[in-house]
């Protein structure tokens, strides 16, 4: 019987997360990085701190606990542009 794969949930760029391990350290997922950790995890770029000491780490898949999504923008429909106002005849 193969060994069962751990599934780790997936994080989008923009998302809020939680860093375990760091005593409560809460960020942002700034990039994917891909599948480059041991055995292809996933790895993840985190902008944590205040404005004005920004500090990013990255960051495997496992070790980050989602805080909130960040919304993803739903494609408006294109409105057709209006069109211009009848001149009246200069008959």
């Amino acid at each position: 019987m193969p060994a069962a794969k751990k599934v780790y949930p997936t994080f989008n760029h923009g998302d809020f997360v939680t860093i375990l391990h760091t005593n409560g350290l809460k960020g942002k997922i700034i990039a994917l990085r891909g599948p480059l950790g041991p055995g292809g995890a996933a790895v993840y770029g985190v902008r944590f701190g205040c404005k004005s000491h920004r500090r990013y780490v990255e960051v495997l898949g496992d070790q980050l606990v989602l805080r909130a999504r960040t919304p993803r923008a739903t494609p408006q429909p294109v409105a057709s542009p209006a069109s211009p106002p009848s001149r009246p005849d200069a008959g």
